[in-house]
This record gives structure tokens, C-alpha cells and sequence, in this order.
């Protein structure tokens, strides 16, 4: 018999006021599929992206939610990874119009799911993988980041930028983290940032802390006109990543000068390319629980503001995208979970009526 359940879906393109919660039917499992009780979502700039439509490739009505913890309520026939009451976690979940972790139960194919480490509780859980994943596959495979390596991270004061700190120190490189703020840069030093310096001189002041050497890797979801500066801190041979576009300018200039007397490597960065590959997938989660194990990651929290239920997951959106002081991963946490762990900032409690 089919359950009733409360998700938040869109009928068209827009701003967050397009969200609305609503009734829906809990759909009969498929062979491949997994129920999941959702304990807390994370909300990441990917999909407000889809939302407005930038990346919108689905069909109305769409769900919205790619990051989620919870237990797991059910499974399909060929589901051999998990069973009923297992703590799992929502990982490398691109296709949002099929899938998605912003309901009360989510249906979310096997593929999709980790075990989620036993130190780890649900609100973690639904942050730290994405961010982990993303700066994994970026920094190992996109990039091959090795010991003694300078890393320059933009935006690093968002979940992604806090979770490629703690990943570009786990492989042994040097953090120089970028930020908008003289006080987000201190948040960044005492969450463990090897250097942290805002926008202004910024070529100056990578220049004097690697002794004119340069930056191995750049790791950038700014873009726009930052991106021709960001290439002058470049060491020879490095490689610059863009994977966002936070300056909202519709031109990234590509720094030609730059790459050609450095000998420099640009690349979009999308994680899915990485990721779609099970095998890929796999050791990728092996070794983020094995640096959780060896105390490399989770050395700080990676939650910022915590909003309170689904219907608060509009005003969460709206709060990420344009919020600037933002710090740290914007999360929703279900009235089925107690909350257990201490956010960097508060916790918000934003109902819609």
C-alpha cells in the first residue's frame, strides 16, 4: 500500500519562491531502489542553479535535493548493499527530476547511497560527502595534488571551499584559502587553513607567501574577471580548476598569456564525470572514511546555517543564494531527527505558513 509523504517540488523556473511543499505518494520501489526515512538534507549552489535554470535538465514537476542523510525504511528486490535500518548518506545524486533528498522519504537508487561512517552523525553526514567527494576527485584526478604542493581555494568559506581545505591538506599540500571577508579569513585559519587572505593585492600576497614561486593548484568557483588574476599566482606547470561561477559574469576571460608562457592546464570542473564511475565512486568513499579514520578529515565542522524542517527548505535556498556572509554548509534537518551537534552559526526556525 502506498504512503502518503510531504515533499517539496517546482512547477516552473525561478527563485526560491517557487518551492512549495506537497502531498505526494511514496511510489512502489523499483528492483534497484532504496526508501530512506531523510534525518537532514545539505543544500549546495548546484541546485539553485537547476532551479533557475541554468542546469535545468528535468520536466515539471520537479523535486530539488541532491544531498541527504537518513535510515533506511525499505528495499528493492536487487538490493544487495543495504537492509532496513541502515544510516546512509546521498552521494554523486545528479539526476534531481527522478531523484531527490528534499521529502520526508526519499526513493533514491542504490548507486547513489554510502554507508555512513560509524563517527559520523545524520546532520554531518548530509554535508561532509558531497563537499569531500568533489574536492577528492578534483585534487586526485582532475589535478594530481602531492605533498608540498601550494593550493589556492576560492569561495573557501562555503561548504565545498571548507571541505577542499581539509581534503587538499588530507594529500599533504599547503592551503591558501581565499575569502570576501577579514572575518571569514580569521574563521578560516581557526578551522585550519594553512594562510587565509581576501581578494585585494591578492597576487601580492600569494607571492610573498610562497616566495615567488606560485600556487601548484587553483581550485575556483568565482570565475569572471578574478580568473586572469588567479592565473598570475600560478606556479609553472600548475593546473587551474574552475567549477563555479559566483561573479554572475557570463564571460570567464581564459588567460591565454598566462598558459602559454607557464605552460599552465585549464579545466572546467564537473564532479559527475568523475563520479558516475562506480569503481571510481568506490575507492573515492574508501579513502575519505580511511582520512576520517586517520583524523585527516572532519577536523572541523563543515555546518554553518542549520534551518528547521522541510518547509524552511525555501528560505534555506534563498539564504545561500543571497546571503553573502554566509559560512560553512546551509542545511535542513527533519522533525524526525533530534539534533545532536553544534553548528558554526545558529540554528533557524523558519516555517512557512
Amino acid at each position: 500500500m502506498s504512503k502518503s509523504n510531504k515533499s517539496i517540488q517546482f512547477n516552473e523556473i525561478g527563485d526560491s519562491t517557487v518551492l512549495k511543499v506537497v502531498d505526494t505518494v511514496i511510489p512502489e520501489l523499483k528492483p534497484n531502489e532504496v526508501l530512506v526515512k531523510i534525518d537532514a538534507v545539505g543544500l549546495n549552489r548546484g541546485e539553485i542553479l537547476y532551479r533557475n535554470g541554468t542546469f535545468f535538465n528535468g520536466s515539471f514537476p520537479s523535486g530539488v535535493g541532491a544531498e541527504g542523510s537518513g535510515v533506511v525504511e525499505s528495499v528493492g528486490s536487487d538490493v544487495t548493499k543495504f537492509k532496513a535500518g541502515d544510516r546512509v548518506a546521498s552521494v554523486a545524486n545528479f539526476m534531481l527530476s527522478q531523484y531527490s533528498t528534499n521529502h520526508h522519504y526519499s526513493v533514491l537508487s542504490e548507486n547513489n547511497l554510502t554507508t555512513i561512517h560509524p563517527s559520523i552523525d545524520q546532520l554531518q553526514a548530509a554535508s561532509i560527502y558531497s563537499s569531500y567527494i568533489t574536492s577528492y576527485f578534483a585534487f586526485t584526478e582532475c589535478s594530481k595534488v602531492k605533498s608540498g604542493d601550494f593550493v589556492l581555494i576560492t569561495a573557501a568559506s562555503s561548504g565545498s571551499g571548507v571541505g577542499a581545505i581539509q581534503m587538499a591538506q588530507a594529500l599533504g599540500a599547503k592551503v591558501i584559502a581565499v575569502s570576501r571577508s577579514q572575518e571569514k579569513c580569521r574563521k578560516l585559519l581557526e578551522l585550519g587553513a594553512d594562510f587565509a587572505v581576501t581578494y585585494d593585492n591578492l597576487e601580492d600576497k600569494v607571492r610573498e607567501i610562497t616566495n615567488n614561486q606560485g600556487v601548484n593548484v587553483v581550485f575556483d568557483a568565482v570565475g569572471g574577471s578574478l580568473f586572469n588574476s588567479l592565473a598570475n599566482t600560478t606556479a609553472m606547470g600548475a593546473v587551474m580548476i574552475i567549477y563555479g561561477g559566483l561573479a554572475k559574469e557570463l564571460v570567464t576571460p581564459f588567460p591565454v598569456m598566462q598558459a602559454m608562457m607557464k605552460g599552465l592546464e585549464v579545466k572546467a570542473f564537473v564532479v559527475f564525470r568523475y563520479s558516475a564511475n562506480p569503481q571510481s565512486l568506490e575507492k573515492c568513499l574508501t579513502t575519505i572514511h580511511q582520512f576520517i579514520d586517520e583524523g585527516k578529515l572532519l577536523k572541523s565542522p563543515l555546518i554553518g546555517k542549520v534551518f528547521k524542517g522541510i518547509e524552511s527548505v525555501p528560505s534555506a535556498h534563498d539564504y545561500l543564494e543571497n546571503n553573502q556572509e554566509s559560512f560553512g554548509k546551509v542545511q535542513v534537518y527533519s522533525y524526525f531527527f533530534d539534533l545532536i551537534v553544534c553548528p558554526l552559526n545558529k540554528i533557524v526556525d523558519d516555517k512557512v505558513d
